[in-house]
């Protein structure tokens, strides 16, 4: 498995996972993840069936909810969504304020393909 680690917890951004109710989750990712199985995620991963998206079981179907993985992982699944709106136009000043660096401007023979936002290359 490929991690960063070690995970560095900086105070600045506490209010805001706290905010968006995801410090459980942020208290659970700097104690590390438990040990993994790795015959038991094989196993999982070739039970799994796409068209239904459910495990097909020797006991039955098992389908996991949002609802579980938000007892899993402690997370609210109430409340407002987490967004912003981002201007078609400004949204290069937008990814260097939020980022500290600007993303690179299309060349003059490129079309611009992306009307908002960064590419996960660029990322």
């Amino acid at each position: 498995m490929w991690a960063h680690w070690p995970l560095v917890w900086d105070k600045r951004y506490a209010p805001f996972i706290a905010w968006a109710g995801f410090i459980s989750l942020a208290r659970l990712a700097m104690n590390g993840l438990p040990p993994m199985d790795a015959s038991l995620i094989t196993t999982m991963v070739d039970r799994w069936r796409l068209e239904t998206h459910t495990f097909h079981l020797l006991v039955g179907e098992l389908t996991l909810t949002l609802q579980d993985v938000a007892h899993i992982l402690g997370l609210p699944i109430d409340g407002p969504a987490i967004y912003e709106i981002v201007d078609g136009q400004g949204w290069h000043d937008q990814a260097e304020q939020l980022l500290g660096l600007r993303p690179p401007e299309p060349s003059e023979d490129t079309k611009d393909t992306k009307s908002a936002g960064v590419s996960a290359s660029w990322l």
